[in-house]
């Protein structure tokens, strides 16, 4: 939901929705009415990757990918050669598994899962396809061949 996107990101920032207002130059008010659709009023495209920027965070680029039904992935460098990152990538994949199992065992003891345990466990999921891209992003930048790399052979 973006409107739990927008917020989070004023919480990011340095003395939250007060000073993202200042940041993006509207009065406390006319931010909140565009983060509550109030009065016909939202917030723009540009106003929201400015609050991403200013709150250091990636919130709004990664609800649009999940709306969009993708992830999104930070571009991995391309000049990684450290092959030691992807075995801490794989601790983390297995962690996240780890708290998924947690999760889904916990949501059907009852014999059902309710919707905040789906919710919970799509978040879950969510993230595990992210961590997922992110092991695959930096597998293809140390080890894929590029066709410069066959013409040196």
């Amino acid at each position: 939901m973006m409107r739990a996107t927008y917020i989070a990101m004023c919480r990011a920032f340095p003395g939250g929705l007060v000073a993202m207002a200042s940041a993006l130059g509207y009065s406390f008010d006319a931010l909140k009415n565009r983060i509550y659709e109030k009065k016909g009023q939202s917030v723009s495209v540009e106003d929201a990757l400015l609050m991403q920027e200013f709150s250091g965070t990636k919130h709004f680029a990664n609800e649009v990918a999940r709306q969009s039904g993708g992830v999104f992935l930070e571009v991995i460098p391309a000049g990684i050669r450290d092959r030691s990152e992807l075995l801490t990538e794989f601790n983390r994949l297995t962690q996240e598994l780890g708290e998924l199992s947690k999760e889904y065992e916990l949501s059907v003891r009852d014999g059902q899962i309710d919707g905040a345990e789906k919710a919970q466990l799509k978040r879950q999921a969510y993230r595990i396809h992210k961590q997922l891209e992110k092991i695959l992003a930096i597998s293809f930048a140390i080890y894929e061949v590029r066709e410069d790399d066959d013409a040196k052979k």
